[in-house]
């Protein structure tokens, strides 16, 4: 059984406030230590039954049945359709996406609370956007469809006014997107974008699981290389190779060392062959044979070097 224990735990301290009470006023009145109570509240642990009937005494409220409404019944439906999708995005198969994407508006009809609601619309917003950007190469639809996506999660959400909020893993994931679809018509702002998003997950988001730093890695290392700014790019996908090899996450590495490699080559680095037959390698382990072929025809145009 999964809980939604973050939003669990911002209504008990919603509820406590109500009172008038404080965490130590709990303490006393259940003997349950302020470090407990205070980790239930940030939805760091899910709290014991036992523990549920006393803070519902002083609490006033039912919080066994509070849980319950924070329950997530298709948990692992939903990680397994999240988890293909990330899969199929990475080996560029559109046709395949939008299956998984018809899985995913199936789950939606099932009975869920509105966090998990929201949270499989955001999702569904975001693989539409992937869609239209790659098939339709319409990028400013696409960029409504992200928008749309964010305004779930923080109203009145407006992109140009960007730098002024506070984003969870996922809504810089969403940032993210919408700087690769700006940079079809505004490569300088759409760099700015990418920058605040690798800044902000250094400072804030130490921890997420969606594969976001090496994304952002990975668009804001080929951007730079793009835009000549090979120093940049290669701390960058350097910075991404590191994190990847720490985490053994490999979908993007090949792509990193590419990049990585390039960079070498142009700055007159030895190690610039070695670091491209690296990038091969793991783009063939991966099965990215598309961008493989790319990378190949790129190497030999630009470098005159066959991997």
């Amino acid at each position: 059984m999964y809980y939604n224990l973050s939003s669990f735990g911002s209504k008990v301290k919603q509820i406590r406030k109500k009172l008038s009470l404080t965490q130590s006023d709990v303490s006393k009145s259940t003997h349950i230590s302020e470090n407990t109570l205070c980790r239930i509240e940030l939805g760091q642990v899910l709290p014991k039954h036992d523990t549920l009937d006393l803070l519902s005494a002083v609490l006033h409220t039912d919080l066994n049945t509070l849980l319950l409404e924070h329950r997530i019944d298709n948990y692992k439906n939903f990680r397994e359709i999240e988890k293909q999708i990330w899969n199929t995005i990475e080996l560029r198969d559109y046709k395949e996406l939008n299956v998984v994407a018809k899985h995913l508006t199936e789950l939606l009809d099932t009975n869920m609370n509105e966090y998990y609601s929201i949270r499989c619309r955001q999702l569904l917003l975001y693989v539409e956007g992937v869609i239209i950007r790659n098939t339709d190469h319409d990028y400013s639809l696409a960029i409504d469809r992200l928008i749309t996506a964010l305004k779930l999660s923080i109203c009145d959400y407006e992109v140009d006014n960007y730098e002024t909020y506070k984003y969870k893993a996922f809504d810089l994931l969403l940032l993210m997107n919408v700087a690769v679809n700006i940079l079809a018509t505004n490569k300088d702002k759409g760099y700015h974008i990418l920058l605040f998003c690798y800044n902000f997950y250094n400072e804030h988001i130490p921890n997420a699981h969606l594969g976001l730093y090496e994304k952002i890695c990975v668009n804001l290392s080929s951007l730079s290389y793009d835009l000549g700014l090979y120093k940049d790019a290669l701390e960058y996908s350097s910075a991404g190779i590191e994190y990847c090899q720490k985490h053994r996450i490999y979908n993007f590495i090949g792509v990193l060392y590419i990049v990585k490699g390039a960079c070498e080559q142009i700055l007159g680095k030895e190690t610039a062959f070695k670091t491209l037959l690296a990038g091969k390698h793991f783009l063939e382990l991966a099965d990215q044979h598309e961008t493989l072929r790319d990378v190949v025809i790129q190497c030999k145009a630009l470098y005159d070097i066959d991997l």
